[in-house]
């Protein structure tokens, strides 16, 4: 798991050098929003294609920042059109943060939300990932809302407790979403620090991954339609 942090830095750099080349074809943006907070009511907020946005993709914010104790935040959101579309969900979210050592217990509450989502019902898929640094738990939920960034009026999608285990990763059963077109879905991670002393483990990271899963329908379609060429084919030979 060390190795997603030593990836997000490289990717950081690579991108903002990427950024620095492109400053002359602006990114059109495509409606994705990431924000993060310590107390979840001030909240830094990165538009995808703007100024603060250092990923050069339209549908993907990479923002790099400060919250409270969290003296280092980098974050990674991706959404359509970068992965998935409107008709096809895929939503991730990443971030890797560093608290300042032997400081007062503080949250870090990172979420990226995106619109114009026009498919329902919808079979979604959760999985999560991550490596808590000293004294640090995550907990990950998500949820659908009106066609309005980070709006919560819809449908609880998916929550995880905090964890505290060191390493984690795991998946969770889909969610059938029914909703009224167009909607938003946001996604949230939060990592809970409870002011322990940390020297060299101050920094935490996770994943969190909100997919479009084939329903069991669309898989048999599929087999049957994969069992037709192959008996077409054999009959040709």
């Amino acid at each position: 798991m060390k190795s997603f942090k030593l990836a997000r830095l490289c990717a950081a750099v690579v991108l903002f050098a990427a950024a620095g080349s492109s400053i002359a074809v602006p990114v059109p943006p495509s409606g994705a929003q990431l924000r993060y907070s310590n107390d979840g009511v001030s909240w830094t907020t990165v538009t995808d294609g703007s100024v603060s946005d250092l990923s050069p993709n339209s549908g993907s914010i990479l923002s790099f920042g400060l919250a409270g104790n969290w003296n280092f935040v980098l974050s990674l959101g991706s959404s359509k059109p970068f992965t998935g579309s409107a008709t096809s969900p895929s939503l991730d979210l990443g971030v890797d943060a560093r608290v300042t050592s032997a400081s007062a217990p503080s949250d870090l509450i990172v979420q990226f939300s995106d619109i114009g989502f026009a498919i329902s019902p919808v079979a979604l898929g959760f999985d999560y990932s991550g490596d808590n640094g000293k004294g640090v738990s995550t907990s990950f939920r998500s949820w659908s809302g009106a066609n309005v960034h980070f709006d919560a009026s819809g449908t609880s999608l998916h929550s995880r407790l905090p964890i505290s285990t060191a390493v984690f990763s795991g998946s969770d059963p889909t969610f059938n979403l029914v909703a009224s077109p167009p909607y938003s879905i946001t996604l949230e991670i939060k990592l809970a620090y409870d002011g322990t002393a940390c020297v060299n483990d101050c920094e935490s990271d996770a994943t969190y991954d909100v997919k479009q899963v084939p329903v069991p329908s669309s898989l048999a379609i599929l087999g049957l339609g994969l069992f037709g060429l192959g008996l077409a084919r054999r009959r040709a030979s």
